[in-house]
């Protein structure tokens, strides 16, 4: 299992938050190309911005906020403001296009994105035809070839919300925004403390829940236990230190967390697919 955490435009936090770079100000948005095998998957993440992606090639499910939609070539999956969302590629490689549009240019089209939400899955010749032009335009070489790409962009999204409101009530939407509350506050406590003797127990306890609650909604909008992530965050940090520093494996092993050296390389070998020692002999290995 190898898990990637970072993306050109945009930069995933060992919690989760991504924070997207809109370098123009009058084009805040960027597209993307994206490839991902099996054996790759993003860390569960959120940001504020809507997220729209366009299978271009192979199957998917893509989890957001928990729940497990099928997407396959010419499908729109539609992420928006706020929901966790990790894609796992089904059996090969699934090529899509990722299309980020920020919530001011969309509250500059009277889109309030906080509170107006799509259908999460769509599959609609006229949709598909439409993020094909977003594509097509924002990898022309002609002329004025951004600004056709906004204007595609607009085009996509005033035709997504005209025709695919999301469906769901406000009752649903306020029992996921309560579990995802609580899984977002979660994997930021971990991020900040992750050094310290951090237990379930601990953790319920900071957020003011029982155990049960909080394992359950951990694992309802993550796709991870709460344990899981906590060896996740503490694998990355010990990465980024034995990459740039002289730091020995015991050493970074301590700084990180754990007081087991055997668990932390079984724990790190699983999510980067080798040792601890070997990523020390290759330092400023990129990952």
């Amino acid at each position: 299992m190898h898990i990637e955490n970072e993306r050109e435009n945009g930069k995933v936090a060992d919690w989760g938050y991504e924070e997207h770079i809109f370098p123009d100000p009058k084009y805040s948005f960027f597209v993307k190309r994206r490839v991902k095998s099996p054996q790759s998957r993003w860390v569960p993440h959120w940001h504020e911005n809507i997220e729209i992606i366009y299978i271009v090639a192979g199957e998917a499910n893509v989890s957001i906020d928990g729940e497990f939609r099928y997407a396959k070539e010419g499908d729109i999956v539609v992420v928006n403001s706020s929901c966790m969302h990790r894609l796992y590629p089904i059996d090969d490689i699934v090529e899509y296009y990722v299309i980020i549009v920020s919530t001011k240019m969309c509250a500059e089209l009277d889109i309030n994105t906080k509170s107006d939400h799509l259908l999460p899955l769509i599959s609609d010749k006229t949709a598909r035809m439409k993020a094909e032009s977003v594509v097509a335009s924002f990898t022309s070489e002609e002329a004025y070839s951004l600004a056709q790409t906004k204007a595609d962009i607009i085009s996509l999204l005033v035709y997504l919300y005209r025709n695919f409101p999301s469906n769901e009530t406000k009752t649903t939407r306020y029992h996921i925004n309560a579990s995802k509350h609580i899984a977002q506050e979660a994997m930021e406590y971990i991020h900040m403390h992750y050094t310290e003797n951090i237990t379930t127990s601990v953790l319920a306890k900071h957020l003011a829940v029982s155990v049960n609650y909080l394992c359950r909604c951990f694992n309802s909008c993550t796709g991870f236990t709460v344990i899981d992530h906590l060896n996740y965050v503490r694998c990355t940090a010990a990465k980024n230190m034995l990459t740039t520093t002289d730091y020995s494996v015991s050493e970074v092993c301590a700084a990180v967390g754990y007081n087991n050296l055997s668990y932390f390389g079984r724990q790190y070998k699983k999510f980067f697919g080798i040792s601890p020692s070997r990523t020390e002999k290759t330092s400023g290995t990129q990952f």
